[in-house]
């Protein structure tokens, strides 16, 4: 897993496979997803420090598989 961040944008990036289409959950946050549907990477259009518990929360209802990490966000680098 890599994250990338800026003032912007928080990108989590979860797998090499190829992004085939992207899951909007909402205006700020979208998940790309490869040719099965799987998630590959997270993205929140806010910085790490801004990444609300109902932002992550909103992305584990989309993907199960990735409940665990949306609630315990040790990949977060920054406290919100």
């Amino acid at each position: 897993m890599l994250v990338r961040y800026d003032r912007v944008g928080t990108y989590i990036e979860l797998s090499d496979e190829k992004q085939v289409q992207t899951v909007e959950i909402s205006d700020l946050v979208m998940v790309d997803v490869d040719e099965l549907g799987r998630p590959v990477g997270v993205e929140f259009a806010v910085p790490p420090a801004k990444i609300s518990e109902r932002m992550r929360l909103a992305v584990a209802d989309h993907f199960p598989d990735l409940k665990d990490m949306m609630i315990h966000p040790d990949w977060l680098l920054a406290k919100s």
